[in-house]
C-alpha cells in the first residue's frame, strides 16, 4: 500500500517518526537499516510510502503502525 503526506518527528513516548496524511497520522516503522536512513533523510518533507498497515497495540498508541519498506520524494511521482 501506498500513503502519501508529510513526514515529522514526535516525542510521545519515546522519539518516533510519523506519516501525516489527509486520513490522520500513522507511526513510521523502517523495515530495514536503510530504510531508516531514508525516512531520517526526508524528515519534515512531502513523501510516499509504501509498506504495510498494521492495527495493533504498541507503546506510541498514536495510530495505526505503517512497516516502511520504501519512499520517495513527493516530487518525483507527482
Amino acid at each position: 500500500m501506498r500513503l502519501s503526506g508529510k513526514l515529522v518527528e514526535n516525542f510521545i513516548e519515546g522519539r518516533h517518526l510519523e506519516l501525516e496524511t489527509r486520513e490522520g497520522s500513522y507511526v513510521v516503522l523502517p523495515a530495514n537499516p536503510q530504510v531508516a536512513q531514508e525516512l531520517e533523510r526526508h524528515l519534515g518533507q512531502e513523501a510516499i510510502l509504501e509498506g504495510t498497515i498494521f492495527h495493533e497495540p504498541n507503546i506510541y498508541m498514536r495510530g495505526p503502525l505503517f512497516r516502511v519498506q520504501a519512499l520517495w520524494p513527493r516530487e518525483i511521482l507527482d
